[in-house]
């Protein structure tokens, strides 16, 4: 008996494409691993609507400026708790009895870094009322945009505060080259993406391209812009104790015009000293004049006079009879 033979059957072209297209479509990479970053897709927004996207290092600009001591002394702990207190009325009561509307630790650490990461819009409106620069740095690179992209929830009306005053904050880099989309957690980035979606145009607009341009703070060196102290009646000890908590607003103002009423009391003093001196020239003066020449002297010289006057009437008389 013969062995059949194994005869290879021909098989349809179509089960064939469907049987080697199916390894495929298995190594196709998941959405989530081909999407962009949240940076790339912001990119692509601005290069659509003709924008330049050149980024610019934050600690070698203008955005940079050392602290000065009236913004250290500004920054304790009391300050700290009023923001993570939110009070909002203890906040207005400090930042009106003289302390400074940027205080930030000597590494430029600040408390509006603090407000805009916390994404406290009531706060940041305070600050911005009372003076704030919102420009500013500290030494890592990190301007207030950083730490609102770092909220631990899309922060976005404290993102619109910010750029309602400075756009350009978008494409500063901090010291490790991180723009501040890059601080926004993953999970948030579609929501993010839908906010630019809906507002894009109003701050970067199609018909803005052309005009754009980077901040004047990027044309110039650190610490070209030092923050200005504003004007306060407190010493630099005093504000310090306030922002530590030592005396309140209002017992600081008592300390200091205490010290400038005793001030102006020893200054009065001194000057009734002075004057005492000069009255004592004056009397030696007067008394040499007196002494030589005074008002008896001269009567009796009118007395004279009168006389001799007489005298000469009297002569002309005798002369006519």
């Amino acid at each position: 008996r013969k062995k059949k033979k194994n005869v290879k059957q021909k098989q349809n072209p179509a089960e064939t494409e469907q049987q080697t297209s199916a390894p495929i479509t298995e190594t196709v990479p998941k959405k989530e691993e081909v999407e962009s970053t949240l940076q790339e897709y912001f990119d692509a927004l601005l290069v659509e609507r003709g924008y330049d996207i050149k980024t610019y290092e934050t600690l070698s600009t203008g955005y940079y400026n050392k602290a000065s001591a009236h913004q250290v002394a500004s920054y304790g702990p009391r300050m700290v708790q009023i923001v993570k207190s939110n009070d909002i009325a203890a906040l207005r009561e400090t930042l009106d009895g003289g302390l400074s509307a940027n205080p930030c630790n000597q590494f430029g650490e600040s408390l509006l870094h603090m407000i805009c990461r916390r994404g406290d819009t009531d706060l940041l409106t305070v600050f911005i009322e009372a003076g704030t620069v919102l420009q500013v740095s500290d030494d890592y690179g990190r301007i207030p945009l950083h730490d609102a992209c770092w909220a631990a929830k899309p922060a976005f009306g404290v993102v619109e505060q910010i750029l309602a005053r400075d756009s350009f904050m978008f494409f500063m880099k901090d010291r490790r080259g991180a723009q501040p989309l890059s601080y926004v957690h993953k999970d948030d980035w579609a929501q993010w993406r839908d906010w630019f979606d809906e507002n894009i145009d109003t701050y970067f607009p199609e018909s803005g391209a052309a005009s754009f341009k980077p901040s004047d703070l990027c044309s110039v060196p650190p610490n070209s812009f030092p923050i200005q102290d504003g004007k306060s009646d407190l010493s630099l000890e005093l504000i310090k104790m306030v922002a530590f908590g030592e005396l309140s607003p209002k017992e600081a103002r008592e300390v200091a015009e205490t010290a400038r009423r005793e001030e102006d009391e020893e200054t009065i003093a001194a000057t009734v000293v002075d004057d005492g001196s000069d009255s004592e020239f004056d009397s030696d003066y007067d008394s040499d004049f007196d002494s030589d020449y005074d008002d008896s002297d001269y009567e009796s010289d009118m007395e004279n006079e009168e006389l001799y006057e007489m005298l000469q009437i009297a002569q002309v008389a005798r002369a006519g009879s």
